[in-house]
């Protein structure tokens, strides 16, 4: 195995002010994060039985007593309890707001 690469990104406001990324070096490394390879790697590494959800709405998130995650959909309705939940959705997302106070 070898050690992960750094990932460098040009961010979205810095492109739209008209940055390029040759004015920061960025040209010459050009590292972006590729999501499908990523996404592919942890559902093969799942054991058969296990489900994946994808483009899910969760209105809410709540944990149990032994640790499971249960997860809301948009009218309320539950989901199912998860004993791992990756969540995507950035700085606006209602399960971070499960998971982290700020």
């Amino acid at each position: 195995e070898s050690d992960p690469l750094p990932v460098l990104r040009l961010p979205p406001y810095l492109e739209r002010l008209g940055v390029k990324k040759a004015y920061l070096g960025l040209d010459e490394c050009n590292l972006e994060t590729e999501r499908s390879k990523i996404i592919n790697a942890l559902v093969e590494s799942l054991p058969p039985s296990t489900t994946v959800v994808n483009d899910t709405v969760i209105s809410e998130a709540t944990q149990d007593s032994e640790g499971k995650m249960e997860l809301l959909g948009r009218d309320g309705s539950s989901l199912g309890k998860f004993d791992v939940v990756v969540d995507a959705s950035g700085v606006s997302s209602r399960l971070r707001r499960t998971r982290f106070t700020e």
